[in-house]
């Protein structure tokens, strides 16, 4: 069992439609490389932009991807996340591409205030699950996204229903960058899964953005060498490999229930994306 990931470290800039040209542009320059692709959050826009840069159900980002999703069925395209409005309000929401097809698969939940997050977006209130299949691979899937990995409950969570991975796509600044390696080596090596960490890089004003972008294994192993340009990454993880490992060290076995409760308040559904 082997998914080849192409993780997409794309230097963001002021402008929406340039940045989801250089994205489709990384994307299919790479294309026979990877079997799933991921993007960072609010890829589209700088966090000093957003509002104008909210989108929704009738933008051509969802068509351009539809359409190379299904120019490629095969293939699985995660758009990190992209400000969206339904209903009246505006989320930090996530969306995956597969066979034509869209799947909205997560809105935010914890909402980062000192960007001004809880002014525009409001928080998510699902929480789902997914298995993909490829000729190669079959594996069960999460998603967060950037602050949320600062909180430890969401990912057992998300472990304990089953996921072998989890992809977390940010805009986490260089200037805390070690927390965000830090992070995902801890949520990889806590819960036994393996964690996907998608970062920009560029500048937004006086921010910086510090890119390694990173895989870790479940035994807290990082896969690739971690770099701060735009460039698309790609890392090979093979489950099978860490099996008598999980076998061995299974720190979801050994929860003690009876002290704290990590039963969710909102419902988590399994869903298929094949």
């Amino acid at each position: 069992m082997r998914l080849n990931l192409s993780l997409i470290q794309l230097n963001i800039r002021e402008d929406g439609d340039k940045n989801l040209e250089r994205a489709l542009k990384l994307i299919k320059g790479t294309i026979l490389q990877g079997d799933f692709f991921i993007l960072p959050e609010l890829f589209i826009t700088n966090y000093s932009k957003i509002e104008e840069n909210i989108v929704e159900r009738k933008h051509p980002l969802f068509t351009l991807f539809e359409e190379l999703s299904k120019k490629y069925p095969q293939k699985y395209f995660l758009t990190g996340s992209i400000p969206f409005k339904r209903d009246g309000n505006t989320y930090n929401s996530s969306f995956l591409f597969k066979d034509g097809k869209t799947f909205h698969l997560y809105d935010k939940i914890h909402l980062f205030t000192p960007m001004g997050e809880r002014e525009i977006f409001e928080s998510g209130n699902i929480l789902n699950t997914y298995r993909i299949k490829g000729k190669n691979f079959q594996l069960k899937m999460g998603v967060i996204i950037c602050y949320d990995l600062r909180f430890p409950e969401l990912t057992r969570i998300l472990a304990k229903s089953g996921i072998d991975i989890l992809f977390v796509p940010a805009q986490w600044p260089l200037s805390r960058i070690e927390v965000f390696k830090n992070l995902i080596i801890a949520r990889a090596s806590e819960n036994g899964i393996f964690v996907a960490g998608i970062n920009r890089v560029g500048r937004d004003g006086e921010e910086l953005f510090g890119g390694s972008s990173l895989v870790v294994s479940p035994t807290g192993e990082i896969l690739n060498p971690l770099t701060f340009e735009e460039k698309v990454i790609h890392v090979s993880i093979n489950p099978e490999k860490y099996r008598k490992f999980k076998e061995k060290i299974d720190p979801l076995k050994d929860i003690e229930e009876r002290i704290y409760d990590l039963k969710p308040k909102i419902k988590i559904c399994e869903k298929k994306l094949w």
